[in-house]
């Protein structure tokens, strides 16, 4: 099958047809986070995977790029229903911005697929959950730790204050994605780019919190261990393990992330992200900006 014949019989199937909504997803009509249109045009685009399996082949086997399978689209139906499809299943490939419908439908398919993407790459910090869920289940049930007075005293200084760092940390990246209505929106696109405030500081502060409270924790109970006289090293080591896995996978679902705005946002992002930093919050940035 040529790569012509397989882009038109993906565009054909994949709006043909009422489709039966499952029941959860009839539950999730009556959340704030469902977006019917991505929904539907996943649904549709799994359902008909098999076609997806034969353009992505054709593509291999000829040494066509992305953009010959898009513009073969545009052939067969330039709509917007077109534009979406195609480039849900080619989030990646660039191309020039026009008014018509089908580049319209083309860039929010894009943004789309990333963001699929993106879920995708936030479930490899599940493992490292699991493992400083381990560690931690390994230092409540391990032995009595034995202190000396003097660090017995400096433990429990370092548990208030890890504590208290934590929930600050934890508390201002939440209070600041609500207030921004960007938290749990990895569905919808955003309506404008956020830069003043907090996001002139640091492009996630909810992520930046996440990543503090971790290393706090962990910088904790190695601490905890390194000074009992009797230490469970397995402790520490699985909540250090876990840690590194879990920012890992973060760190994907970050870059994933900035890809997404970077599409949508375009050369406004490119500029914000050069001189924004990730994830280490920078305050100069709050007066540089006010000038």
């Amino acid at each position: 099958m040529t790569l012509q014949k397989s882009v038109e019989l993906f565009i054909e199937n994949i709006w043909q047809g009422e489709r039966k909504k499952s029941f959860l997803e009839k539950i999730a009509e009556y959340t704030p986070r469902y977006n019917p249109e991505l929904q539907n045009l996943a649904a549709r685009v799994h359902k008909h995977r098999d076609q997806v399996t034969e353009v992505y082949d054709q593509i291999d086997k000829n040494d066509n790029s992305d953009s010959e399978a898009i513009s073969i689209a545009k052939e067969i139906n330039p709509s917007y229903k077109t534009g979406l499809a195609i480039g849900y299943i080619f989030p990646d490939e660039e191309f020039k911005i026009s008014d018509n419908a089908f580049d319209s439908g083309l860039r929010k398919g894009q943004i789309y697929g990333l963001k699929i993407l993106g879920n995708r790459e936030r479930k490899k910090t599940s493992g490292g959950m699991m493992l400083m869920t381990g560690g931690l289940i390994a230092h409540s049930f391990g032995s009595p730790y034995a202190f000396t007075q003097e660090n017995l005293a400096f433990i429990e200084k370092s548990s208030q204050g890890t504590s208290g760092f934590s929930t600050l940390a934890l508390g201002y990246g939440l209070a600041v994605m609500i207030h921004s209505r960007l938290f749990s929106n990895d569905a919808h696109l955003s309506n404008q780019l956020k830069t003043s405030g907090p996001f002139a500081m640091h492009r996630n502060p909810f992520y930046s919190g996440i990543l503090a409270t971790g290393l706090a924790a962990t910088s904790f109970f190695t601490a905890y261990h390194l000074l009992a006289e009797n230490p469970n090293w397995i402790a520490p080591g699985l909540i250090a393990a876990g840690l590194g896995m879990f920012a890992h996978g973060l760190h994907s679902y970050t870059k994933n992330d900035e890809r997404v705005l970077e599409k949508q946002f375009g050369a406004e992002y490119v500029d914000y992200k050069k001189k924004t930093p990730r994830y280490i919050p920078n305050p100069l940035n709050l007066f540089r900006r006010r000038k």
